[in-house]
């Protein structure tokens, strides 16, 4: 069950999923050099994510006592976390033998387990037999980042928005960041 340590999300149209493509620990201390790295690919239901989020702005908002304190210090926490996102390549979802990954490899995610560690959440995707497939950990600020890409998934997917608090929905990427994905319609 690797940890994870680098990843991306995008949705993917034809899946009508979301796609979370991350690097092992392990791969980014043993290769240096520029050849693919060894990553590993998980779908993620729009159903199970949901539920996921909901935890994880719960999880979030469980700090703060009063409900307009708590709603404005979470806006401006919001913020501040997308403020402090720096611009990363995406990790590829090239095979370690440097061919190109299909639309449909990778592992479809039946359960998350979400553990509390310290000063992060661990996160703990499970296949359909229940076997631990990938593990994530996040400290508060990089959950915020990671859950305010995962709300521009869903709008680009145009999947309901309902499970957003308005402190993740009215929160704006800084100016010089700009989503880079294509619509097609058929």
């Amino acid at each position: 069950m690797p940890e994870l340590q680098r990843i991306t999300c995008e949705y993917s149209e034809t899946e009508d999923r979301i796609r979370l493509i991350g690097e092992p620990v392990q791969a980014l201390a043993l290769d240096s050099s520029n050849e693919p790295k060894q990553v590993i690919v998980l779908w993620l239901s729009q159903r199970l994510l949901s539920r996921l989020v909901s935890n994880l702005c719960k999880h979030l908002e469980m700090e703060n006592i009063s409900a307009l304190q708590a709603e404005i210090q979470q806006t401006f926490a919001q913020q501040a976390a997308m403020a402090a996102l720096e611009p990363q390549p995406p990790v590829s979802a090239l095979a370690a033998n440097g061919s190109d990954r299909n639309t449909t490899s990778g592992t479809l995610i039946h359960s998350i387990d979400v553990t509390a560690v310290s000063s992060a959440l661990q996160l703990a995707f499970k296949d359909a037999e229940q076997t631990i497939v990938g593990r994530l950990s996040m400290a508060p600020q990089p959950l915020r980042q990671w859950l305010q890409i995962v709300f521009e998934q869903y709008q680009r997917a145009q999947w309901s928005l309902e499970v957003w608090p308005t402190w993740v929905t009215e929160t704006r990427r800084s100016s010089s960041y700009e989503p880079t994905w294509t619509t097609h319609l058929h």
